[in-house]
């Protein structure tokens, strides 16, 4: 399926169009830009026919030579873009010049081009078109031509008049010269058809053959095949290979750093594999120092992130690359005075993660790498707060165990009591000490009420005073209280008892003294009911009363000498009984076989 636009390198590697390549000798390509980012672009661009030069300025093209070379001129982020290329047209008249300008602006640098030195005019989304294409084939053109004019004039040189040997001996010499030209054109011009051919797929037919010889020169014999059960080792990758997985890596900016998701497969170490094989790889150094503005920015995150291990590693990778070393130093520097930092921030999380074990190898580390003493010293005291809220905290919860076993004061060597006491010595006024003592102090006062409900404050006194040593609260004043009503009222009690039991010993005593003397009077019984007259000014008043008369009892049942011994209201009835019990007859069983006169008592209600 066509792409409808071309697009600026979003997906290379199928929107790219293929990189300029050819037999020969590497040209050199000058990048002069302030974009990072088309510097990235343009190198799998140019491909491995050029060696890619990034600078920005022309200053560093005094460094060029006479060799011919080529200038790719970014002009989009430059507000002197226009005098820049005047000058370098001035200064070099014979370098082919391809200019890079935004979109939108290649019309307002059509005078340039008409000067001649400028080969084309691209815009930045023309560099994936074939556009790009066309003007590195002008280039090419040009440079040949120039190169074409320098030799020229070489042999024009030789040739002049100045030349002391005549034609036939000046033949003879421009012989062997223009062989050796012809024999470095084919070494140059054949090489690279050569390589493409040694990158064959012929190695398996290698490895079927037996005796054939490895890449080592020596037989396979000599190396024994390797066991059956083990797989086969990944064949070494050549040199070329590396560079050509390099070059699609590079189409890719996700491919550009190691990722874990593809180890071995970014640009960089693509690159790294080829220095290891041949560590003056042009392609290989140029693709690593393009690269490095990638890098950098990776290593300042890595830093932010404090993945300061993962940032080393990474900016090892550029060493002996050709990297500006006062670059690396600088990131270096950054790195080792990140570390201290780093390592404060970790101690930092694992103190508030409780992770005790590994702040105190952090904190270590900090120390024997001199960091700071004042964060030091914050995060050793910091330790020392967290190491005793852990003990403490596992001292309440064997406190908080013995009192929900009931081992309030018992066994004396391993109660909550004595537990709490070892809590005490850690930290006598932590929170978390504090609580616990409330809460043993309340359990004690539970056994207080407890016996206080039995009625027996004598047993609630042990469980208060444990409770009392405690501290003072509101719940120990009310407890003393109540065992202090409790003793009270229990004092009452007894008191009580002990007057109730005399009172009834003492009326036993009566009533037995009482039982056992021969009474002076006798029960009077009425036959017939007494005729008793309710006092006129009794009744008026609406009293009620009763009165005991004693008199003497004859044997014919009457009653004569009345007298009156007790009455509820004295001398309100005390007539009208007395008549009543006058008149009366009685019962004489009472007065014996002899029928002798006695005293005799009754009780007359008035109601």
């Amino acid at each position: 399926m066509p792409n409808p636009e071309p697009q600026r390198s979003r997906n290379p590697r199928s929107s790219q169009p293929a990189p300029v390549s050819g037999a020969g000798k590497r040209r050199d390509a000058w990048l002069l830009s302030l974009d990072d980012g088309l510097l990235l672009e343009l190198g799998p661009l140019l491909g491995d026919r050029y060696r890619t030069r990034p600078i920005e300025g022309i200053e560093a093209l005094a460094e060029a030579g006479t060799s011919p070379w080529l200038l790719i001129f970014d002009a989009s982020l430059r507000h002197d873009a226009r005098a820049i290329a005047a000058r370098i047209e001035q200064q070099y008249p014979m370098a082919p010049i391809i200019i890079v300008c935004a979109d939108g602006q290649s019309s307002s640098w059509a005078s340039a081009l008409h000067r001649g030195s400028v080969c084309a005019i691209l815009e930045r989304d023309a560099l994936t078109t074939r556009a790009w294409q066309d003007a590195l084939q002008i280039a090419e053109q040009r440079l040949d031509s120039a190169a074409a004019a320098a030799t020229s004039t070489t042999l024009a040189s030789l040739s002049s008049t100045r030349n002391p040997f005549p034609p036939k001996r000046r033949l003879m010499l421009l012989l062997p010269l223009l062989l050796l030209a012809g024999g470095l054109g084919w070494y140059f011009f054949g090489r690279a058809g050569n390589d493409h051919a040694a990158n064959a797929p012929t190695s398996a037919l290698t490895a079927a053959t037996p005796g054939a010889t490895n890449n080592t020169g020596k037989s396979d014999a000599a190396n024994p095949a390797p066991a059956a059960n083990a797989p086969p080792a990944a064949p070494k990758r050549s040199a070329l290979e590396l560079l050509s997985d390099a070059r699609i890596a590079f189409h890719d900016e996700k491919s550009l750093l190691p990722r874990a998701d593809a180890p071995g497969e970014s640009a960089l170490e693509l690159y790294a594999q080829v220095l290891a094989q041949d560590p003056q790889n042009d392609e290989a150094r140029d693709g690593m120092r393009r690269l490095f503005s990638v890098a950098r920015s990776r290593i300042q995150t890595e830093l932010s992130a404090g993945k300061l291990d993962d940032a080393s590693h990474l900016l090892a990778s550029f060493k002996g690359v050709g990297v500006d070393a006062s670059v690396t130093s600088r990131l270096e520097s950054d790195i080792a005075a990140a570390r201290p930092r780093w390592l404060i921030a970790q101690a930092r999380a694992a103190l508030a993660a409780n992770q005790l074990d590994t702040a105190t190898q952090l904190i270590a580390q900090i120390a024997s790498g001199g960091g700071d003493r004042a964060a030091l010293a914050d995060l050793r005291h910091t330790l020392e707060t967290h190491t005793s809220d852990v003990q403490l905290a596992d001292m309440a919860t064997r406190v908080r165990a013995a009192i929900t076993a009931g081992a309030l004061l018992e066994p004396a060597a391993d109660s909550a009591r004595t537990r709490f006491a070892a809590m005490q010595q850690v930290n006598r006024t932590h929170p978390l000490t504090l609580g616990v003592q409330h809460e043993l102090q309340l359990a004690l006062l539970g056994r207080v009420q407890s016996a206080l409900r039995g009625q027996q404050p004598e047993s609630a006194q042990p469980w208060l005073t444990a409770a009392s040593e405690l501290g003072s609260s509101p719940e120990l004043s009310a407890a003393r209280k109540q065992v202090q009503a409790e003793v009270e009222a229990g004092n009452q009690r007894a008191a009580a008892a002990a007057a109730a039991a005399t009172q009834a010993a003492t009326t036993a005593a009566n009533s037995s003294a009482t039982a056992s003397a021969k009474p002076d009077f006798i029960n009077a019984k009425p036959t017939r009911p007494l005729n008793a007259a309710f006092p006129p000014r009794a009744l008026e008043k609406g009293l009620k009363g009763q009165v005991v008369v004693e008199f003497m009892l004859d044997r014919k049942g009457k009653a004569s000498d009345p007298r009156v011994v007790e009455a509820s209201l004295p001398g309100v009835f005390d007539d009208a009984a007395m008549l009543a019990v006058r008149t009366g007859r009685y019962d004489t069983t009472q007065l014996g076989a002899l029928g002798l006169p006695q005293r005799a008592r009754l009780l007359v209600t008035f109601r």
